[in-house]
């Protein structure tokens, strides 16, 4: 099943409704402008005329400019942690989270969240989906050690999973100002010897 299909229960598989396809093309619109163009030069105009609607469309499917960089940073983030399983293991997580390759790409979605991390610093309603997005990466990573380590306290693993969260999330920063991929293997280890001081 694609996910345009939408099944419910005692109902025939059918179409997304209009608003939510309309909603999805004009996030993407607006993400692939920002990441060829620069989030300062996008106007509302660019992103309306990418997705091929009118102008008034972008209030009535998604609302004002702060609601579509939320709504980017949302479709960003998700796609993100889509691949982070919840049973993953301490070994599987550092491992996907000091991966070099994940850290080469400069697909659309990296390049647009350069552009929109800085303006969600800004807004209320995007900082708050960013939040929500590395709560999620920490609680992921308190499920591995929570299961490696189940002697360890609440407190220890919270310290612990936050540690790891943001060497991940700096690595991923350093990496793409051009700091050598040798480097990410020192890292990665330390990250497996503060897990280890868990035991």
């Amino acid at each position: 099943m694609s996910d345009h299909d939408v099944t419910t229960p005692g109902r025939r598989v059918g179409r997304p409704s209009l608003q939510d396809q309309r909603e999805r093309e004009i996030v993407w619109a607006f993400i692939e402008l920002v990441a060829d163009k620069g989030l300062e030069h996008v106007s509302l105009d660019d992103v309306a005329a990418r997705a091929g609607v009118q102008r008034a469309a972008l209030r009535h499917f998604v609302g004002n400019r702060e609601d579509l960089i939320s709504a980017a940073i949302a479709k960003i983030t998700r796609r993100a942690l889509a691949d982070i399983d919840a049973n993953l293991t301490v070994a599987e997580v550092i491992a996907m989270l000091f991966d070099p390759s994940r850290m080469k790409s400069a697909d659309v979605y990296d390049r647009a969240w350069t552009e929109l991390l800085p303006e969600a610093m800004r807004s209320r309603d995007a900082h708050a989906v960013v939040k929500e997005s590395y709560d999620h990466l920490i609680s992921l990573i308190s499920n591995a050690l929570r299961q490696r380590y189940p002697q360890a306290s609440r407190s220890q693993i919270a310290d612990t999973a936050y540690a790891i969260a943001c060497m991940a999330e700096q690595n991923y920063t350093f990496q793409r100002l051009g700091y050598p991929q040798a480097r990410v293997k020192g890292l990665k280890e330390s990250a497996f010897a503060l897990a280890d001081r868990l035991d």
